[in-house]
């Protein structure tokens, strides 16, 4: 999953987003939504990462900041169920700092998934964003 915020990483509001389901081998499908009001492209989120939810699957993040800006902003905007304490969140700049050295390693947050994942070996040009995350997590998830 990645959250695009309004103006970038310090920003507040969310402007879009992007879940990839994928396996091993490929993704197998990409769901998004941008240039909508923030609270109907929160709700259309949390109905897809309910859907997460209700299969067991793990949902992947570049770091916490999309999911620090999403449970503020549900906060804010009154919201009371969501199925946000059921998913199970990996953030994989967390795996990072947890398994690694990180300090020889690129910071997610800080660079970016292109450029992180070109610094891994696993960049690919004109990649999906939750591609280049399913390849980075499948990299460092490799050496866990």
């Amino acid at each position: 999953m990645v959250v695009e915020l309004n103006g970038g990483n310090a920003g507040r509001e969310i402007a879009g987003w992007q879940i990839g389901y994928g396996n091993p081998k490929k993704m197998v499908k990409t769901v998004e939504k941008s240039g909508a009001g923030e609270e109907e492209t929160i709700k259309t989120l949390v109905e897809e990462i309910s859907r997460c939810e209700k299969v067991g699957a793990p949902v992947i993040t570049p770091g916490r900041r999309g999911t620090q800006a999403l449970r503020t902003r549900l906060l804010l905007l009154g919201e009371k169920n969501t199925p946000l304490r059921r998913v199970g969140f990996v953030h994989v700049q967390g795996l990072l700092e947890e398994h690694f050295l990180d300090s020889e390693l690129p910071r997610i947050p800080d660079v970016g998934l292109s450029e992180a994942a070109e610094r891994m070996g696993v960049g690919e040009k004109g990649a999906e964003k939750v591609e280049l995350l399913r390849k980075i997590f499948l990299r460092v998830g490799s050496l866990i």
